[in-house]
């Protein structure tokens, strides 16, 4: 008798532990739609591979363009310089993993494939200057749901093979551990390699190196962990009727496509409306709290978040000659 007490206890504070997890957002609290400024630019954005901003500067990487980095002056998107001339040179720019760029400081940090370390890179005037303290990382990473976690971690694709979709690293290599074990929602056999296209997720680390997120493409849930790879919060947004899922990945739905941007306070994530292609900005705070759904009334595939100013600045990759600026309300 008393050891079946002592398992109900233990299956009564399991469930207790998961309800405290899982969290389903039925509703915003602030739903408004954004009207956008338009902002004509030149030259043209011709291959835009990723948008972030960089203190007081709007930073566009084309890496299939000669010059690899745009510059534009914030807030107004005034052209200031292109710089950085792909090769092998010593001061050229390597084969830079476009989903791996992040603000850091007043520089910018990114994993380039070349030679696998990642560079530290910082505006001075009109250029844009490598720091030369290039950190190596193991050749046999996975850069897929790449993402910086403060100074001194990051976390990566990890082995689905092993039953983990998750990695996480420290940068000076003496850490790796394998986390969050494989979903099963999909609800049908999948070998590995599709489980890795199934549960497709972009990643943000919170700019304090607390806590990280990982916002699933093909569902409307995202998940928050500690720096240690635990488990916070499981949160699925069901703000409507969600489809059920297809095994036919051509017809399957694409939600929280985008990369996602973080601050101290709050989560920043594009959502794709499936009924009509537009973009929604879904905001939430660092315990899965639903902030704002904010309606930006066209597609637009990459975003940053420039606080300074209460602005949304955005592109829209298929327009060359724009971007789009919107006003944020207070939240």
């Amino acid at each position: 008798m008393k050891v079946l007490c002592i398992s109900l206890c233990a299956v009564f504070l399991l469930s207790c532990q998961n309800a405290s997890i899982e969290k389903q957002i039925n509703s915003f609290p602030l739903v408004e739609s954004l009207l956008a400024e338009e902002v004509l630019v030149p030259p043209e954005l011709l291959a835009p591979s990723n948008f972030f901003i960089s203190e007081d500067k709007l930073v566009i990487p084309q890496m299939k363009m000669d010059s690899v980095f745009y510059i534009y002056n914030l807030p107004g998107c005034e052209f200031a310089f292109k710089d950085g001339i792909k090769g092998p040179g010593p001061n050229d720019i390597g084969n830079l993993n476009f989903r791996t760029f992040s603000s850091y400081g007043a520089d910018f940090r990114v994993l380039s494939s070349s030679d696998m370390k990642v560079h530290q890179y910082g505006i001075d005037g009109n250029h844009v200057v490598d720091r030369h303290n290039a950190t190596p990382l193991p050749a046999s990473l996975a850069v897929n749901s790449f993402s910086f976690v403060g100074d001194s971690l990051f976390v990566c694709m990890g082995d689905y093979e092993g039953g983990y979709e998750l990695e996480l690293h420290n940068m000076s290599g003496t850490k790796s551990m394998p986390f969050s074990q494989i979903p099963q929602w999909h609800g049908y056999d999948a070998d590995p390699n599709e489980l890795m296209f199934i549960y497709f997720k972009n990643t943000i680390g919170k700019p304090d190196g607390s806590m990280f997120a990982a916002f699933y493409a093909y569902w409307k849930r995202f998940r928050i962990y500690d720096d240690q790879g635990a488990l916070i919060r499981d949160v699925r947004v069901e703000d409507r009727q969600i489809p059920s899922f297809k095994s036919d990945a051509m017809n399957r739905e694409q939600y929280y496509v985008s990369y996602p941007k973080a601050t101290d306070e709050y989560l920043f994530c594009l959502y794709t409306d499936p009924e009509d292609g537009q973009s929604e900005l879904h905001v939430f705070d660092w315990e899965g709290n639903a902030v704002a759904l904010l309606n930006l009334g066209r597609k637009v595939d990459f975003f940053d978040h420039y606080a300074k100013e209460g602005k949304l600045y955005a592109i829209d990759a298929s327009l060359e000659d724009r971007i789009f600026v919107y006003s944020l309300p207070d939240f």
